[in-house]
């Protein structure tokens, strides 16, 4: 059933409403706009897809991404290796830490900001964060076998 016809109400939110004799024109006419619209969108989608084929993936697919799941990344270590590090680093700042709140900073975020001050490097190189001095805490106590808590 084309556009406008029939009892149902047609309302666009980009044009006020319209009455009176221009109403069929104007519905007719964005009727007409949105099918060629739909058309081209269609076009253009079939034209993705051969393209794909072509290359041999499937439109929507992430650059490698089926490759990326079977394949092992280089550039990430295993987990055991990477937890391993974090908590040599966190043994490694324990006395950086209980410097500062020495200091008598005792909230994480002035530990945190004692740290930037001194240049203690973070784990990641940038800024120490509350958030950063809370997990390097519980990396401690959880390898010192103490159970965790607010810092």
């Amino acid at each position: 059933m084309p556009l406008g016809e029939g009892d149902t109400k047609v309302a666009f939110a980009d044009v006020p409403e319209i009455v009176g004799p221009l109403e069929p024109i104007v519905l007719a006419q964005m009727d007409a706009v949105a099918g060629l619209e739909a058309g081209r969108t269609s076009g253009r989608a079939k034209a993705v897809r051969a393209a794909a084929r072509t290359r041999g993936t499937k439109p929507g697919d992430r650059v490698g991404a089926a490759s990326s799941l079977r394949a092992p990344k280089p550039h990430r270590a295993p987990m055991e290796v990477r937890s391993e590090a974090a908590e040599r680093f966190a043994r490694d700042r324990a006395q950086d830490i209980a410097d500062v709140r020495e200091t008598g900073a005792r909230s994480l975020r002035e530990i945190a900001a004692g740290l930037n001050e001194r240049g203690v490097p973070s784990p990641n190189g940038g800024p120490w964060h509350h958030t950063t001095v809370r997990r390097v805490l519980q990396r401690v106590l959880a390898s010192s076998g103490q159970r965790s808590g607010p810092a």
